[in-house]
């Protein structure tokens, strides 16, 4: 962990050497409705914690602010609560988003561990290779992107997991974030790069025949 001048504060122990994405924030609690935990309208939120997305280990490794380790969430598995590849986690309002990129898709959990939801990614499985799908939550569009740099695209889905965005991005796009102006920028992993990605003027444009790639292309940030 660092300080906002650089400094190197703690280290967080424990890790091992598979962890890819990190989370650090307030999760949403879920309330039982029926057999299924949902998040309501208005949720009570986790303490700040800091989730792993522990690859290796096929779960993720949740520690507080002061680096304690307090859980682990999720197992190796086939089943919809379970993980198999997971690589990145990004906090929305319907729970903590996991990629688990070897069954492309996207799994969701609340602020105490518990399996929520899974939406599917609609790209091939990428194999022996490790497709490093990384996620944000863009709260002005109210939609949860998705990198796919061994396939070059990036994906949108609404809040009911609809994809409403897809776009070819050259140069296995990794990385990515939404800055305050609404500009969606990735990291170009091949090109060694920031692309900075048009999103066309409507924020609700309806995604490309699979395949195919639509709207302006992507520009190098200069």
């Amino acid at each position: 962990m660092f300080g906002k001048t650089g400094q190197s504060l703690r280290v967080v122990p424990g890790i091992g050497g598979g962890a890819r994405g990190i989370f650090v924030g307030k999760i949403p609690f879920s309330e039982k409705v029926g057999p299924d935990w949902q998040i309501p309208s208005k949720p009570k939120w986790s303490e700040p914690m800091l989730v792993v997305a522990n690859t290796s280990g096929r779960n993720l490794l949740v520690f507080d602010t002061k680096g304690r380790k307090v859980g682990a969430w999720g197992t190796r598995g086939s089943g919809n609560a379970k993980l198999e590849e997971p690589v990145d986690a990004e906090a929305t309002p319907f729970g903590l988003a996991v990629a688990d990129s070897k069954r492309p898709r996207v799994v969701f959990y609340d602020g105490r561990g518990r399996y929520l939801r899974t939406w599917k990614i609609p790209t091939p499985p990428s194999g022996d290779y490790t497709n490093e799908i990384h996620l944000k939550w863009d709260r002005n569009r109210e939609w949860l992107f998705a990198t796919d740099p061994e396939h070059d695209r990036l994906w949108a889905f609404d809040g009911n997991g609809k994809v409403v965005l897809e776009k070819e991005v050259k140069g296995k796009p990794t990385g990515i974030e939404v800055g305050s102006n609404g500009k969606v920028y990735v990291t170009s992993r091949l090109q060694s790069r920031v692309i900075a990605v048009p999103l066309g003027s409507r924020a609700g444009v309806s995604p490309p025949l699979p395949g195919k790639s639509g709207g302006p292309r992507a520009r190098e940030v200069e």
